[in-house]
């Protein structure tokens, strides 16, 4: 289906001469549609997907717009199974570049907000989900705050909502360096850690803040002090198109989310 999608307007216009005529059907668009009947199932609504398939980025929506939605999707979810969360929030730090003081929060400062979100280098998250059984990737696993390699963990411990609002170091599991990530956004129910350790190869770690990635713009130094984690996806659209390819007939999934 992809590499449908990827054909040339030119040709597909010539493969289907009229869509209202099934004689008239090119070999393409009969393809297209044993191959949509076979993978897609369609449903009403958004509400029958399951939530470790619904697709986090949509290149019609800005990057981070498109996490919020999803992260704000899986905390009702959450709600309604009735499973423990915490929302880690990031806190936008400011100064000016002609000031010696210290950065000072500046979440309610609409330039500064706008100024992260739409650098390409911010990789940190405004909202972070945790819960258990959520699988996430390290956006900086270097000392200086640099990304060394895509490494995904999981989270089985989750900590307070006071815990995080300090940012104070989470407890996860990290898989070997150099191993793929995960295509999967959560496992239901999560493993245990025994399981996590001895079959996966998986070593229990701390995950703390590391040192600020600054974006100076304007006269403004900022930085989002969060947790250098985010949910898997984040990298690239290609990723979850990835994921596109994976659905089955065992999910339900819609239309609306297939691009």
């Amino acid at each position: 289906m992809q590499q449908i999608t990827r054909t040339s307007a030119i040709a597909l216009r010539n493969d289907t001469a009229d869509v209202t005529n099934p004689d008239l059907h090119g070999s393409i668009y009969k393809e297209w549609q044993q191959l949509f009947g076979e993978i897609i199932t369609v449903v009403p609504t958004s509400d029958c997907i399951d939530p470790n398939w619904v697709q986090i980025y949509h290149k019609k929506k800005l990057a981070h717009i498109a996490l919020q939605n999803w992260v704000g999707y899986m905390e009702r979810r959450l709600k309604e199974l009735r499973k423990p969360f915490v929302i880690s929030n990031s806190h936008d730090m400011m100064k000016f570049v002609s000031t010696s003081k210290d950065p000072t929060v500046a979440n309610d400062n609409k330039t500064v907000v706008s100024m992260l979100d739409r650098n390409n280098s911010v990789k940190e998250l405004k909202q972070l989900l945790l819960f258990e059984g959520c699988i996430y990737t390290v956006t900086r696993n270097n000392s200086d705050g640099t990304l060394c390699n895509a490494q995904s963990v999981i989270l089985l411990e989750l900590p307070s909502q006071d815990h995080v609002a300090s940012f104070k170091p989470i407890t996860v599991y990290a898989c070997p360096a150099g191993e793929p990530e995960r295509n999967r956004l959560y496992y239901d129910p999560p493993p245990s850690a025994k399981e996590v350790e001895q079959e996966w190869g998986w070593k229990k770690v701390k995950v703390s803040l590391l040192q600020e990635h600054y974006i100076t713009e304007n006269h403004i130094i900022a930085y989002r002090k969060q947790y250098p984690l985010t949910h898997p996806g984040a990298s690239t659209v290609s990723f979850q198109a990835i994921n596109t390819s994976m659905w089955n007939n065992r999910y339900n999934t819609s239309l609306k989310y297939i691009r």
